[in-house]
């Protein structure tokens, strides 16, 4: 998905690692994608709160994304463009309500065939944030951590998250948040 489609690629990957839902996704500016500070700025009226947020994204995810700007050609548009706009790609025009969730599975679809992963039906574009969830919570992270993560107000949505994979404290790796 990296080489044949980095716009998608960047979009799963700010939804993972970085927790922003896709209609925040689909409100990013590319002015709002900062890789030199090391965080995504979302303005009041992209976030599902209504709040200026600030989201931090993890030190090995920069140079990837990075390099898919490059591949995306971000430079070559006004940095008010939508970052995931008409066609998944930088434009002046907002992209649809389910047009991340169309492409990605245009591209599930097409690894089923080749019998490259085996089918998932429930398997979504949102997956990926329920995904960090687990991953998070397996990792020992508490709900209070994946909360401030998350930006959910409250932690009974947190827990909605997390309830399936239990809140260890044991050890922590890997993934830091906020």
């Amino acid at each position: 998905m990296k080489e044949v489609d980095p716009n998608i690629y960047a979009s799963v990957l700010l939804c993972f690692y970085c927790a922003i839902r896709p209609a925040e996704l689909l409100r990013m500016k590319i002015g709002d994608l900062d890789t030199k500070r090391g965080v995504v700025r979302l303005e009041g009226a992209q976030t599902k709160n209504h709040k200026v947020e600030q989201v931090s994204i993890p030190e090995h995810l920069l140079s990837e994304l990075e390099g898919l700007q490059e591949r995306m050609e971000l430079r070559k548009h006004p940095v008010d463009f939508y970052l995931f706009g008409k066609g998944v790609k930088p434009s002046s025009r907002k992209g649809g309500a389910n047009s991340l969730q169309y492409r990605y599975k245009q591209h599930l679809d097409l690894l089923k065939r080749h019998k490259a992963v085996r089918p998932l039906n429930e398997l979504t574009f949102y997956s990926w944030k329920y995904t960090l969830a687990e991953e998070l919570a397996r990792a020992g992270y508490s709900a209070p951590e994946i909360q401030a993560h998350f930006r959910h107000e409250s932690l009974l949505t947190t827990q909605r998250y997390t309830r399936i994979f239990g809140d260890k404290q044991d050890r922590k790796k890997g993934f830091v948040p906020r």
